[in-house]
């Protein structure tokens, strides 16, 4: 599955993605900190900076479009001004949807994105489903993937659907999850499905047309590393055990513990807490890849 990473930030969508085994053919992040941090872990993929200015000729065929938009216009932690925000540019994502006519698309925002109008989660779904693609939005977090934070999201998933009906006024709209959805409490807006639903827990995954979000109990994603008390995975780096007093470090991999906090910049900071989760991605891209190849190929082993 080859896709194209828009929004690109450090890279942690295209991680999980990668390591479910979709292949990254470009990027786009105008950061410049973010693109150091690309060109050191992708090198040979190409790279671009400001969204606004490429279009499908520079990224060439490819069979998914995915990416989180910036989160501030959204946020419930901001003044959610939508699309008057100068930081807005869902318009963009869409535009290179259209333009490049995957076959599946996968994008991502906060949580504030379901109620924000006139431009939310509502309005993002009804161009998609213009565009021919069949849409089905579903909340997942660090959580449902074993982390022990919550970082709740919402993830948009899209499957091109070619006898779709075009005409916005006739095209039918896709039956979203009853009673099984939540709503943002401050501002209701569409259904979302939670991934920790009663459906999932009952091992009955959504569907949208033949992908599945698959519960994370059913397999697929890497897990995070074990607590302080907790024998290692074998896939762990070494913790460090004893550290100067003052630094609670115990369970960090020793690369990260030595580090000097001063050298964990404003940069990095930011980076990091825009940062999709590579192993919610992976959940989601095994899922994808699972509805193409069949359950019996895809194998769920690291």
């Amino acid at each position: 599955m080859r896709f194209v990473s828009l929004f690109s930030g450090i890279g942690g969508m295209d991680l999980g993605l990668e390591r479910a085994g979709w292949t990254c053919m470009a990027q786009v992040e105008i950061d410049e900190f973010c693109r150091r941090v690309l060109e050191k872990h992708w090198p040979d993929v190409p790279r671009f900076g400001d969204v606004r200015e490429v279009g499908a000729e520079d990224f060439g065929a490819v069979d998914a479009v995915v990416g989180g938009p910036p989160c501030q216009p959204a946020s419930v932690a901001g003044k959610r001004k939508g699309s008057a925000d100068e930081r807005w540019l869902w318009g963009e994502f869409l535009r290179l949807c259209r333009e490049c006519r995957p076959r599946w698309i996968v994008a991502e925002n906060p949580l504030g994105i379901v109620g924000l109008k006139p431009h939310g989660l509502e309005w993002i779904v009804e161009e998609l489903e213009r565009a021919g693609y069949e849409v089905l939005p579903v909340v997942v977090g660090a959580d449902d993937a074993g982390a022990p934070h919550r970082r709740k999201r919402v993830f948009v998933l899209a499957h091109f659907n070619s006898e779709r009906e075009r005409d916005a006024g006739q095209h039918r709209r896709l039956e979203r999850t009853s009673g099984e959805g939540s709503t943002d409490a401050r501002g209701g807006g569409a259904v979302v499905a939670d991934v920790r639903g009663a459906r999932l827990e009952a091992g009955r995954p959504l569907s949208l047309g033949t992908v599945q979000v698959l519960p994370v109990s059913s397999g697929g994603c890497r897990a995070f590393p074990k607590g302080q008390g907790p024998d290692q995975w074998e896939w762990e780096e070494p913790r460090v055990v004893e550290f100067p007093v003052g630094c609670s470090t115990n369970g960090l991999p020793e690369r990260l513990a030595r580090k000097r906090w001063r050298d964990w910049n404003a940069d990095s900071i930011k980076a990091l807490g825009n940062a999709v989760v590579p192993q919610v991605a992976e959940v989601i891209g095994r899922a994808i890849l699972s509805s193409i190849h069949g359950a019996g190929n895809a194998t769920n082993k690291e």
